[in-house]
């Protein structure tokens, strides 16, 4: 059974009432985003903000306004708690609501998503755990749809997604005009295949991808130099 909360370095998630838990892919890509350029920007969006874990590993890092939407009652609640008793709580915002309901003004440069994983797989009789797992309430195009209304025109968009969608997701994303920036592959293990996927959007015609692997562990079980190096300030025992 997982813990009822994940202590960081400067910061807690507590996760006991949200059926999205701290994960080491979800960590990962937290590491990492908050490690690009493109994060050092004025105002980002995270859609689908969980326990707010995303939120608070960028905005350790960063000093942009950051405005998570998350569709879950007792995960939004517990979003607002975790942001709430976090030292950066003036500037992160959080919006009980569907994303596909969200309209503002406001245009972000970085949007970020942990969406709803295995759209094809078996559903849990936990109705919540489906909502944060499956596709039933948000699919893909829905989230594109999404993205290119509120992201400025230089922005970014950065999703997490299973390693067997990265090649619809990629077509989905041109078919909304938006280039793949970049993309990371994630293995668990060097024995292993790939199991997740970073992928990097721009609201513009790119050029040629620029790609890269992160391997979480070594054949002896330890973290890798790489992933220790993105998530050194945030892991107690790193």
């Amino acid at each position: 059974m997982p813990n009822s909360y994940f202590q960081f370095k400067q910061f807690t998630v507590n996760q006991d009432r949200s059926a999205m838990k701290v994960t080491t892919d979800a960590c990962l890509f937290g590491g990492w985003i908050a490690a690009q350029e493109f994060s050092q920007t004025k105002n980002i969006l995270d859609i689908g903000a969980g326990t707010g874990l995303l939120m608070l590993m960028i905005a350790q890092k960063s000093c942009a306004e950051i405005t998570g939407i998350e569709i879950e009652e007792n995960a939004c609640n517990q979003c607002i708690g975790n942001i709430k008793s976090s030292p950066w709580s003036e500037r992160l915002h959080v919006i009980h609501l569907d994303i596909k309901n969200y309209t503002t003004e406001k245009k972000f440069g970085l949007i970020i998503s942990n969406p709803p994983f295995y759209d094809n797989q078996l559903k849990s009789p936990d109705a919540k755990r489906n909502i944060a797992h499956h596709q039933s309430s948000l699919n893909f195009e829905n989230l594109f749809w999404k993205v290119i209304s509120l992201l400025e025109p230089d922005g970014f968009f950065a999703v997490l997604v299973p390693a067997s969608e990265t090649g619809s997701i990629k077509n989905i994303g041109f078919r909304f005009s938006l280039s793949v920036f970049e993309e990371v592959k994630l293995k668990q293990t060097p024995a292993h295949n790939y199991f997740r996927s970073i992928l990097v959007f721009q609201n513009k015609k790119g050029d040629k991808t620029i790609e890269s692997e992160i391997t979480i562990k070594d054949a002896e079980r330890n973290y890798t130099s790489e992933f220790s190096i993105l998530l050194k300030d945030y892991y107690l025992h790193l």
